[in-house]
């Protein structure tokens, strides 16, 4: 039976409520992120069932770059263990896939403003198959983001499902990611998608899942600001920040974030230094240190000012990027005469991945091990 694999980024089981499962279904209420609950780390994730796989963050190491080619993934994925067996596969708007071994492939990317620099570049990247439906479809992308791209990204994934079969295919839509970010709440756009695709997948077992859900932030803390010491570099993620050291020991460092804590009490957390990360989550990296922030604080990679307040327009109203302990958590369904109707309470993340290859006919060996108990 073929899968399609649907990542609807941000939503918890909560948010599942509002949006429709088509069928006999096994669940996972709670899957436990990795660290860090981002976007483009959570995705390899599901994509290697391994902690290390070399993605940190959403962007490059200290970089506005964006983490989309699939050769920085470190891990062996899903994707090659699905080419090594020879199965046809899809991929539409996933984080970091392009180079990715995949028939059917469309990956997220960051592109130039310019309309025309936007059309070269996703040209650039994508497979040959994918370019008839681009060629298509392609009026549908105005803005190259948001609804216009889930959009663009659901009506192509389900024209695929319809007309190529491929064994295995993911979907990556963002909206109601988009939505928490501004304080909102509606979920009529997504069903809407997800409607579409259940009538293009007649025959394909489906799993619907996330990659990390969001916390409410109150305030926005300038960490760099509040530190400021030029040997000290941050690269933040909303409710934590990677901390890079150079021309200064590590033992200084600490003592200067730890007056900073001490200074503003309520808005850093823990500090963790790499070895400490590396015992709790199995990440490695060329940070020093990992510091949290306090409750309801998003650090801002702004030093303009110290405080400032969340927004709709800058997107800090709610995120994700939390501890991945502390949550709300990532779910997991699988949608399939095949499932066994159990849920589960809660699984970690390298889970998913092993899973998803088993349900394919196929293993991929990696830190994770397969949730048997929720198929037959």
């Amino acid at each position: 039976m073929p899968l399609a694999v649907i990542s609807i980024d941000a939503a918890s089981w909560e948010d599942m409520q509002h949006l429709p499962v088509r069928g006999r279904h096994s669940l996972v209420r709670n899957v436990v992120g990795t660290f860090p609950t981002l976007t483009y780390p959570s995705h390899a994730t599901l994509l290697t069932g391994s902690f290390s796989h070399g993605i940190l963050h959403n962007e490059k190491e200290c970089s506005k770059d964006w983490n989309i080619d699939a050769a920085a993934i470190k891990s062996r994925t899903i994707f090659d263990a699905a080419a090594e067996k020879g199965l046809s596969t899809a991929s539409v708007s996933w984080p970091v896939t392009v180079n990715a071994p995949v028939s059917y492939l469309f990956p997220e990317i960051w592109p130039p403003r310019q309309a025309e620099e936007q059309i070269r570049c996703y040209m650039d990247v994508m497979s040959p198959g994918m370019i008839p439906f681009f060629e298509k479809y392609r009026h549908i992308l105005r803005s190259f983001k948001g609804r216009d791209l889930d959009s663009f990204s659901t009506i192509v994934f389900s024209d695929i499902l319809r007309k190529c079969r491929p064994d295995l295919a993911f979907l990556h839509l963002a909206d109601i990611d988009c939505c928490k970010h501004q304080g909102l709440t509606d979920y009529s756009f997504i069903a809407d998608c997800l409607e579409r695709i259940y009538a293009a997948a007649a025959g394909y077992d489906i799993i619907l899942l996330s990659d990390h859900s969001q916390r409410k932030a109150r305030l926005k803390f300038s960490l760099r600001k509040a530190v400021n010491d030029s040997r000290l570099t941050f690269q933040e993620g909303a409710f934590f920040s990677y901390v890079y050291t150079d021309g200064i020991a590590d033992g200084e460092a600490y003592e200067k974030l730890c007056i900073a804590r001490d200074s503003y009490p309520d808005c850093i957390g823990e500090i963790l230094n790499s070895e400490e990360v590396y015992e709790r989550y199995h990440v490695k990296g060329g940070f020093s240190f990992v510091v949290e922030a306090g409750d309801g604080v998003y650090f801002t990679p702004s030093s303009n000012t110290l405080f400032s307040n969340v927004d709709k327009e800058s997107f800090s109203m709610a995120s994700h990027g939390y501890l991945p302990e502390k949550g709300p958590h990532a779910f997991f369904l699988l949608d399939s005469e095949r499932a066994s109707g159990k849920e589960l309470d809660s699984a970690a993340m390298v889970d998913i991945a092993p899973t998803i290859a088993a349900l394919a006919g196929f293993d991929l060996e990696c830190d994770g091990k397969v949730l048997e108990d929720l198929y037959e």
